[in-house]
């Protein structure tokens, strides 16, 4: 049995809790540039601790993505989120662009709305513009095993995305993402997907 259901509007993204990221070799980014000043000020000793321990993640994240370690950078951000929700918009815009390589569209989204103020907020924005025009947001469920193709992708965003989504929905049966506006197919059901809309498809066999 099929359901197929379609309505616009693009959600806004959370970060959610868990984020598992192999490790695995990447080439090298772009160097995020100089390091951003920051002042430990507090007077409590357990607030200056917590403070330390945000400067010294916002040193590995820049370090991880100068190095182009990009599963050591999103295993870092995530530590840094835990500690404090007051994090520089560059950090937030290295992890968008981490997300991006891994085709994790979606998590991408949610750092790149954070990117509020500093030198990256105007291509945050363009980039977020980008991908309301070429991908939809999609939730399949399958049995384990399902195969989901879609038409070869020569934006490397949008081809490591399908390719993310193959896997985890292979994997798990299940996903939430972000995938190009195409038309995709699981186990023989083909759907199109809306840009900058939702479209969930349930197959049962």
């Amino acid at each position: 049995m099929i359901w197929l259901l379609c309505a616009w509007g693009l959600a806004l993204a959370s970060e959610p809790a868990v984020e598992p990221v192999a490790e695995e070799p990447s080439a090298p980014s772009d160097p995020v540039g100089e390091e951003r000043p920051f002042e430990i000020t507090a007077e409590d000793p357990e607030e200056r601790a917590r403070q330390a321990e945000i400067r010294r993640l916002g040193e590995e994240m820049v370090a991880h993505a100068t190095a182009g370690r990009q599963a050591a950078l999103l295993r870092t951000y995530r530590s840094l989120l835990a500690v404090t929700s007051d994090v520089d918009p560059e950090l937030h815009f290295v992890a968008a662009e981490a997300a991006v390589a891994h085709g994790e569209l979606l998590y991408a989204v949610a750092r790149l709305q954070r990117v509020q103020g500093g030198e990256r907020e105007e291509e945050a924005r363009g980039t977020l513009a980008s991908l309301r025009e070429r991908t939809g947001l999609v939730r399949l469920s399958a049995p384990v095993g399902a195969v989901l193709t879609c038409p070869p992708r020569f934006v490397p965003d949008e081809q490591a995305a399908v390719e993310a989504a193959a896997a985890e929905l292979a994997a798990t049966g299940a996903y939430l993402g972000l995938l190009p506006a195409v038309t995709c197919d699981v186990g023989g059901q083909a759907f199109d997907i809306p840009a900058g809309g939702r479209v969930g498809l349930v197959v049962d066999y």
